[in-house]
């Protein structure tokens, strides 16, 4: 009871975070769980501390010099990336070895990291791993990183800036949030130079890029990973193991400076793109063009079917680079009916629209519009990344070609793969004219 005549009669629970007191190389204190008076806000007497967990951290040590801590430290460091808190029974299954834990604490003893323990049967068990410092914690690991990475940021953010194929922007505006100071040095070297690869139409085998914009030809395994996670397979984008080349088949003929091409003759022909780029001339059956995103479903199209389709089809492979877009160009110039087919997401409908563009608008759509959307049986799901890219371009694009179709996306939550349509070419494949009906629903 107050000197006023209160008496606390409701509490409620908080954390309290006694002082620092020094435990050998680190330094501790408890954390107890007490009751407040929710009017007063005194806390409540009881007869035993209820002490939820103890807390350890650096007392300020100089920086560790063993190897093998450097090596732990960057490991948590890549961990911590987008997180403050790592679990600690995760972390040391991962970690393995019976010194693992012993090791953490040497490592806290001068890194930025606190280390939360719980009671459990009269023992403390370490439950928690706090980042107070990732990018000390980094600087540990690799002495220099954090120079590094600002100054790979600031030169990825004017590399990336005033770019207009879609992919590429979409990778300036992931260079340029805030997201990206944190992000590893060789990621954002490898953003900038994939965006200016894009940018310019041009593929690129993956030894080739990791040596020229990481310094050899094994580095990009290492961050590839992270960076399909920010922008999807590197192999639509034109960073393809097999190197850069024109994948043909169907019907139709080549003219080359020396001679022409009967493309008849083979199951499929590989092109390298400097022989695409010497093209005179393309001669469409009378079926047309049909571009096709991915592998699977272009060998589809030239299945034991092929016969009743007097069609050329060419492998996009992704986002079209140089080879591909001069392929169209002459093809468009040639006169026939040109058609895409891509994944019914946000990359296939900007593939289409640069086919579209490449064919100075002739190109047409197929098994991509809303209601294939809607009727698919087997679906991908949207992730809040996709969702909102899709909200964006919708902001940006709203009238653009296919904007049905992604409204339709966003409707359903879900995106298509081409892989998943192909038997809807089978029951197209009675006649050409079945498919000339299915561009004209497309």
């Amino acid at each position: 009871m107050t000197g006023f005549g209160h008496r606390c009669v409701r509490f409620r629970h908080e954390r309290r975070e006694g002082p620092w007191r020094d435990a050998g190389l680190l330094r501790e204190r408890d954390v107890e769980r007490v009751a407040v008076c929710v009017e007063c806000g005194r806390g409540r007497a009881g007869r035993y501390r209820k002490v939820v967990a103890v807390e350890r951290e650096s007392r300020g040590l100089p920086a560790v010099q063993e190897t093998f801590l450097r090596e732990l430290a960057g490991r948590l460091e890549v961990l911590f990336r987008g997180r403050k808190m790592l679990r600690a029974d995760p972390l040391l299954r991962r970690l393995g070895g019976v010194r693992s834990e012993s090791d953490l604490e040497t490592l806290a003893s001068s890194a930025p990291i606190r280390l939360v323990y719980r009671s459990k049967g009269g023992a403390l068990l370490l439950q928690e791993i706090h980042a107070l410092d990732p990018e000390k914690l980094g600087e540990i690991s690799r002495p220099g990183a954090a120079a590094r990475r600002r100054a790979a940021l600031a030169q990825a953010r004017l590399a990336t800036e005033g770019l207009t194929h879609p992919a590429a922007q979409a990778i300036g505006e992931m260079v340029a949030g805030e997201d990206a100071a944190g992000w590893d040095e060789r990621v954002l070297r490898a953003l900038a130079d994939l965006a200016r690869l894009i940018e310019a139409g041009e593929t690129r085998s993956s030894r080739i890029f990791s040596t020229e914009v990481l310094g050899h030809s094994k580095a990009l395994s290492s961050v590839r990973p992270r960076l399909e996670r920010l922008v999807g397979p590197l192999e639509r984008l034109g960073i393809r193991d097999s190197g850069a080349h024109l994948l043909v088949g169907g019907r139709g003929r080549l003219r080359f400076p020396g001679g022409d091409l009967d493309v008849e003759r083979f199951r499929s022909l590989g092109l390298a793109e400097e022989d695409v780029l010497r093209l005179t001339e393309v001669r469409l059956p009378a079926g047309g063009l049909l571009v096709v995103e991915n592998l699977t479903p272009f060998h589809a199209c030239l299945g034991p079917e092929r016969d009743d389709h007097d069609l050329l089809v060419v492998w996009s492979a992704g986002y079209p680079g140089r080879g591909v877009t001069r392929f169209v160009e002459l093809a468009a110039a040639g006169g026939g009916c040109i058609r895409v087919w891509c994944d019914v997401d946000l990359g296939g409908v900007r593939i289409a629209r640069l086919i579209h563009r490449a064919s100075a608008g002739r190109a047409v759509p197929i098994l991509m519009d809303g209601s294939v959307v809607r009727n698919a049986r087997i679906t991908c799901p949207l992730t809040r990344g996709q969702s909102e890219s899709i909200v964006r371009d919708l902001a940006l694009h709203p009238d653009a070609l296919l904007a049905e179709t992604l409204k339709a996306l966003l409707e359903r939550g879900v995106w298509v793969e081409q892989e998943s349509l192909i038997d809807r070419l089978a029951a197209l494949s009675g006649s050409q004219g079945a498919i000339k009906t299915e561009v004209h629903r497309g």
